[in-house]
């Protein structure tokens, strides 16, 4: 069983149903995504979180807010 099979499999059995669960298959990538295609995990993760981030309780307990998840100013 090749590696993109066995993290659907994973997958699969956590819950495809469930929203705090994501699975992305990056093409033409290994195990470190975040070293081989940095911008693009980056831009997958901020798209993921912010999905469930409250921003008024950012703002209020550390300072930062919607405008602070700006791809452009987070990935260069």
């Amino acid at each position: 069983m090749c590696h993109i099979e066995t993290g659907l499999k994973i997958y699969q059995a956590l819950g495809a149903e469930r929203e705090d669960i994501d699975l992305t298959i990056f093409p033409d990538c290994g195990h470190f995504p975040h070293l081989e295609k940095p911008e693009v995990t980056a831009k997958h993760i901020v798209d993921f979180v912010k999905k469930f981030t409250n921003y008024v309780e950012l703002k209020n307990n550390f300072g930062i807010g919607q405008e602070d998840f700006n791809m452009d100013t987070m990935v260069n």
